[in-house]
């Protein structure tokens, strides 16, 4: 169970941690209960968590359709340029 803090106490089931008023924390029910009946928090009430959240009615996206689904054409690649020293030692 969630808890909110409020009045400052020491909690000694918890190792003596100092609780400061307005901190919110889990806490077993039973220690949660307590702390309540001592006037010391406040039991905090937890959303029940919603069913996946999508649209009812929601229409489907298509994907954006090429028209030209043919092949790239190829482009000429030139060879590239050597230095001199390349083309004397190819010869």
């Amino acid at each position: 169970m969630k808890i909110k803090v409020t009045r400052r106490y020491i909690d000694r089931a918890n190792n003596m941690v100092t609780r400061e008023p307005g901190e919110v924390y889990e806490a077993p029910d039973e220690r949660g209960n307590f702390l309540i009946q001592l006037g010391l928090a406040e039991k905090i009430e937890e959303p029940e968590p919603e069913a996946a959240a999508v649209p009812e009615e929601s229409e489907p996206v298509e994907a954006p359709q090429n028209e030209d689904k043919g092949e790239a054409e190829e482009v000429p690649v030139e060879p590239k340029k050597t230095s001199k020293r390349g083309k004397k030692a190819a010869e």
